[in-house]
């Protein structure tokens, strides 16, 4: 049994096999107030973490580990204690344990200015500094490592914890770590570590099946033959490409390009996603797909009998594959790198990312399909075919057909456009993309991308933009609504004394009297559809076109309600905004006003801009208006931009 004030000037190493620091603002939490429940406790009581599994590492590798003796500015008031049986200048590597010792080093950090001990982690040695000074940490560290990054979710924590604890009690604190809370030090003297790690590990929740196999790719036998620096190199580089992919999987925005909200739901708690890229690769068709591009036959375990069903199949399929091909493991990561440069490369390419992230939200082709089409053909054949199922897709949605009544037999279908609506916002940006790089200013390979991560999170629907709904306004919440967004549209000459006078009465008198005048609903109608030029046509079949549909998130349709055109502008303006002009009717000054309100801001789809800015629309006519003609420019709009998608016979 260890104290963490024994463990002064103690030098650990986190191995490269290791999975890096992960733990969470909550697990952080929770040890700190365990540990504060602890110390109310009998002084004899002693607070155990879990055993720390070490060995000696060789001298020739512990040149990058920081002394911090050299700067230590702790407290003076807490004093170590002194092991003498450890040799200064010996580093420790660290088989397991490392989540929690690199916690409590945090807490140390942020409590009295320095841990006992010292951290490095062979894959930041360029982070050691931050490691060892937390308090230092800077946002764009953070943001170029996931480890940094969740030290820095810890860092906050703890300082969170702090808040209302004075410094007596954040004394008492640090000397109960140091004192009552041990670790059981456990000294291996076995030559290979990672194979302790691996069996310490296999049977446990706390590592996935990814963590398992990245021990399985930096194991030392893979690299025989070769001088200690090369492996040292070696298993350093794999371990730093690691992280890399990691890292990028943890972005939302590239996962959800990838992946739809509903596969595997799990993997969005899992504490790494480069399981999925590990589990992708399992797959019988890809890894025979990959062999004939790269003139291999490697081969992969698949049987039951041998590699399970459990959570921990991934790691058995690689490691049967590890043991029959010691030899020639290593090259299965070079096929892991491809596969996630393919991903990556489509991320980074307009047209790519556009076709691709569709055909991935609507499902329309898995990922697997389109990684074995990319492997067969070249870019402008992938891309070619890709557009040909995208337009196969529209047919079968049977959303072609602009001229299409989504209200036939009175049963509303709308949503059966949203693969059209979809394509054209998508479509948009890729030809504004085309148009920008001619401009030479633009060849950086930046370009503006759809946000399919949105589109997902947020649950857009199909939303009408003149309101198909006036006959419907027969209650009287759905009526004062109505009247209430109309108002804000009227101009000033047209809010007259006469219709606000009708309004005080609609808004005022009591509907189950008799003896009040009554103010019906339609004659203040008839008065805001006349200023308004709100439509009038004999028929209204327009209105359950896709030319009068537009994207929304679902958020945004639940608050329009039956709202009309000028309304719903002022809806998207304020959507992104995160404001909006909220209008009520004021009982002591007896009419109606407006405030501002804020609400949760949402991105507004570019096409569903450009439709209530007009921009469609070839005469700008009334602004407060959406009609018949505009809906007819929007169409041709629809036309002209899925040309190559939609029925050529709607041309």
């Amino acid at each position: 049994m260890k104290s963490i004030g024994e463990l002064n000037n103690y030098k650990f190493a986190i191995p490269n096999y290791q999975r890096g620091y992960r733990w969470t603002r909550q697990q952080v939490k929770e040890l700190l107030d365990d540990i504060w429940e602890f110390l109310k406790k009998d002084s004899s009581l002693i607070y155990c973490i879990q055993p720390l599994v070490v060995c000696e590492r060789k001298k020739d590798v512990d040149n990058f580990v920081t002394d911090i003796t050299k700067t230590d500015n702790r407290d003076d008031n807490f004093k170590y204690a002194e092991d003498n049986n450890v040799d200064k200048s010996q580093t420790w590597e660290v088989i397991d344990g490392q989540q929690r010792l690199t916690t409590i080093s945090i807490i140390m950090q942020m409590l009295c200015k320095k841990a006992p001990y010292s951290i490095s982690y062979d894959t930041l040695l360029d982070s050691e500094k931050e490691i060892n000074n937390i308090r230092e940490l800077q946002d764009n560290k953070a943001k170029e490592d996931i480890n940094l990054h969740f030290m820095k979710e810890a860092k906050e924590t703890v300082v969170e914890w702090q808040k209302g604890k004075d410094n007596e009690a954040q004394k008492q604190m640090i000397n109960t770590i140091l004192k009552r809370v041990k670790i059981i030090w456990y000294k291996t003297d076995e030559k290979n570590s990672i194979s302790v790690f691996t069996r310490l590990n296999v049977g446990r929740i706390s590592l996935t099946s990814s963590e398992l196999i990245k021990a399985l790719f930096l194991n030392r036998e893979n690299y025989k033959g070769n001088s200690e620096e090369i492996i040292r190199a070696q298993q350093t580089q794999i371990a730093q490409e690691w992280d890399k992919i990691e890292n990028q999987l943890q972005d939302d925005e590239f996962w959800l390009f990838l992946r739809n909200l509903d596969d595997h739901k799990d993997s969005w708690n899992k504490p790494t996603r480069i399981d999925f890229l590990l589990d992708f690769l399992c797959k019988e068709r890809v890894i025979n797909q990959m062999n004939q591009s790269n003139g291999k036959q490697f081969c992969l375990i698949y049987e039951d009998k041998i590699v399970g069903k459990d959570k921990y199949r991934t790691f058995r399929i690689y490691y049967e594959c590890y043991k029959s091909k010691k030899n020639e493991f290593l090259e299965l990561w070079y096929y892991v790198k491809e596969i996630f440069d393919i991903w990556y490369e489509w991320y980074n390419h307009s047209e790519l990312y556009h076709y691709v992230g569709y055909v991935l939200t609507e499902k329309t082709l898995s990922l697997e399909i389109l990684v074995q089409k990319w492997l067969e053909q070249t870019r402008k054949e992938f891309i070619a075919e890709v557009k040909t199922v995208i337009s196969n897709h529209l047919k079968a949605k049977k959303c072609d057909d602009l001229e299409r009544n989504y209200y036939k037999d009175n049963r509303d279908t709308k949503r059966d456009c949203i693969p059209l609506l979809l394509l054209h916002n998508v479509e948009t940006i890729v030809g504004q993309n085309k148009i920008l790089t001619k401009n030479m200013q633009y060849q950086l390979g930046v370009f503006y991308k759809f946000p399919f991560h949105l589109y997902k999170i947020e649950h857009w629907d199909v939303e009408h933009i003149d309101s198909a709904t006036e006959n419907e306004l027969v209650d009287d919440d759905s009526q004062r609504y109505w009247i209430l967004s109309a108002f804000q549209c009227l101009r000033k000459e047209d809010k007259t004394p006469e219709i606000c006078d009708k309004l005080k009465l609609f808004f005022e008198e009591d509907k189950n009297s008799s003896d009040n005048p009554s103010t019906s609903f339609s004659e203040i109608y008839k008065y805001f559809a006349d200023k308004l030029s709100l439509s009038s046509d004999a028929s209204n079949d327009w209105k359950n076109k896709v030319q009068n549909f537009v994207l929304l998130d679902s958020s945004t349709n639940r608050n329009y309600k039956n709202a009309i055109f000028p309304d719903k502008r002022s809806h998207i303006v304020g959507k992104e905004k995160g404001e909006h002009n909220i209008a009520y009717w004021d009982k002591v000054k007896g009419e109606i006003r407006t405030k501002k309100e804020e609400f949760k801001s949402a991105f507004v789809p570019i096409c569903t801009k450009n439709v209530f800015q007009k921009t469609y629309s070839t005469m700008l006519g009334n602004p407060t208006v959406w009609d018949i003609t505009d809906s007819e420019d929007y169409k041709k709009e629809l036309e002209n931009t899925l040309k190559e998608f939609i029925n050529d016979e709607q041309q």
